[in-house]
């Protein structure tokens, strides 16, 4: 009676590990892929968002030129003046942040952007003559530098 009973217990013990490797081995499977796909539509959706914003500012640069006032503000640390900035978020309704690297004013366009959203940041760039390139990047910050109170974050 007592050895059908170790081995019944011989057995469950077995079948418990079973079920935990089995648990494990789907955890490390199905983390990584969340995870992939997690990341894969915050990238998408911030593409869209930073596409947005490109058409904006091409609407924008044709209202501001028929009205003689300036898009693109070099002095400026996002490359806007406070009348674009606000008419940009008007109209975009973006989450996220934009900076306005580029100008052509001859052809009246932006030239160069980056959009941030969250962990997803969206670079746009069109040199001159080329065509647009538009790369989509996750920032994993590991650490954040306060110099004014000499501590990391």
């Amino acid at each position: 009676m007592e050895e059908r009973e170790s081995e019944y217990k011989r057995l469950d013990r077995i079948r418990v590990k079973n079920v935990l490797l089995a648990l494990l081995i789907f955890l490390v499977i199905a983390a990584p892929a969340f995870l992939y796909f997690s990341i894969s539509t915050q990238a998408h959706l911030a593409l869209r968002e930073a596409k947005n914003v490109k058409l904006a500012t091409n609407l924008l640069a044709v209202e501001f030129y028929g009205t003689g006032s300036k898009l693109f503000d070099r002095s400026s640390l996002d490359g806007m003046t406070d009348t674009v900035r606000n008419r940009l978020m008007e109209v975009t309704r973006g989450e996220g942040t934009i900076r306005l690297m580029g100008y052509d004013a001859g052809e009246k366009e932006i030239t160069a952007f980056i959009y941030e959203a969250g962990h997803i940041r969206v670079t746009y760039k069109k040199p001159v003559g080329g065509s647009e390139l538009w790369t989509v990047d996750y920032i994993f910050r590991v650490a954040q530098y306060d110099s004014e109170n000499n501590n990391t974050r």
